[in-house]
C-alpha cells in the first residue's frame, strides 16, 4: 500500500466592507513563496502539509488590510485566516 503525506488546508476571506475582493493577491510564505489570487467571493485557499510554519499576507493595489498578515506556527488542523480591508477617513 502507499503511505500520503497529510494535507491540510489555510483558507479564508478577502473582504471589503464584508463584500469579496475579487483578485487580491493572496501569498503564503512557506519557503516556497506560493501565492493565490481571490475568486469572485475573496475567496482563497492553499493546501499544505502539516508541521510546518506559515504567513498568509493579503495585498491589492491601493488597499491596506487588517490584520496585515495571519502567522500559524506547526499547523495540525486546517486554518482560517480572514483579512477586511482597513478604511481610510
Amino acid at each position: 500500500y502507499t503511505i500520503g503525506v497529510a494535507t491540510l488546508t489555510i483558507s479564508g476571506h478577502v473582504r471589503d466592507g464584508g463584500i469579496g475582493v475579487q483578485n487580491a493577491n493572496v501569498s503564503l510564505s512557506d519557503g516556497l513563496n506560493t501565492s493565490v489570487m481571490t475568486d469572485i467571493d475573496g475567496f482563497y485557499r492553499f493546501l499544505v502539509p502539516p508541521n510546518r510554519n506559515y504567513t498568509v499576507t493579503p495585498t491589492f493595489p491601493g488597499k491596506t488590510f487588517a490584520p496585515a498578515s495571519r502567522t500559524f506556527f506547526e499547523i495540525q488542523n486546517n486554518q482560517t485566516a480572514d483579512f477586511s480591508v482597513v478604511r481610510t477617513i
